[in-house]
């Protein structure tokens, strides 16, 4: 839902939508792609060390759930 809001706010004219959308879309997916690659060599780094690996799964979860929280209720609540 974030991203089609900026893709409304960009100006693009009606008759060539279709370049500048698949453009935005493959950079959002190689961004994922680029985020996952990295978060993938830290982890398996990670594995090697048992406590550090618990505090940061923990702390990194943590994060990811109250991230989702703030996103959805300010989404719900417009603001």
């Amino acid at each position: 839902m974030g991203f089609a809001g900026v893709m409304q706010e960009l100006p693009v004219p009606e008759n060539q939508i279709m370049a500048p959308l698949v453009g935005f879309n493959l950079g959002v997916e190689l961004g994922q792609v680029a985020v996952l690659g990295a978060a993938f060599a830290v982890s398996f780094w990670m594995l090697s060390k048992e406590k550090l690996w618990r505090w940061t799964r923990l702390a990194g979860s943590s994060a990811i759930a109250v991230t989702g929280l703030y996103w959805t209720v300010t989404r719900v609540l417009g603001a």
